[in-house]
């Protein structure tokens, strides 16, 4: 299910009030569209033909960010996070470049975990076999690396 919901307009040249930025959800992950070059004539906001630079971006977004720049109800209507927003919001970066990380960690014979629980005060823990999610304790997200080098959340006592 993608969800999106504009969260900031700006008013072109002709008076027409357009989106310059909406939030968006796909695959777990939020994502902000926005318009980067406010004298666009691809939005009709100006003359400049953004030859050089981009007109929009576009870029996975935490959920500290949003709240800081749009205000908590701007995630009212989206799903729970899951395992790749909570990777984000915990380390910054996507949960395949974190994987890669923690792979080539175990490649190299070093542990990455210290590394990773320096980063973020969430609770990592390591299980090589099967996991009882009733051994935790009422944390609201855990981490939980295999020796594969996969990450998965444990995010309100549901394993994402």
């Amino acid at each position: 299910m993608n969800t999106e919901k504009v969260v900031n307009t700006v008013v072109d040249c002709c008076g027409n009030e357009i989106p310059s930025a909406i939030l968006y959800q796909e695959g777990g992950l939020l994502y902000l569209w926005e318009i980067a070059c406010l004298s666009s004539s691809a939005h009709n906001l100006g003359n400049c033909q953004c030859i050089n630079h981009n007109a929009t971006e576009e870029v996975p977004v935490s959920t500290q960010y949003v709240i800081e720049r749009f205000g908590s109800e701007a995630l009212d209507g989206f799903e729970a996070p899951g395992t790749e927003q909570a990777v984000l919001d915990a380390f910054g970066i996507e949960v395949e470049e974190l994987e890669t990380f923690i792979r080539i960690s175990y490649q190299l014979g070093v542990n990455p975990l210290p590394a990773l629980r320096k980063k973020t005060a969430i609770p990592i823990v390591f299980l090589d076999g099967s996991f009882d999610p009733s051994c935790l304790d009422e944390e609201d997200v855990v981490f939980i690396v295999n020796s594969r080098g996969d990450i998965s959340a444990e995010i309100n006592n549901q394993t994402k």
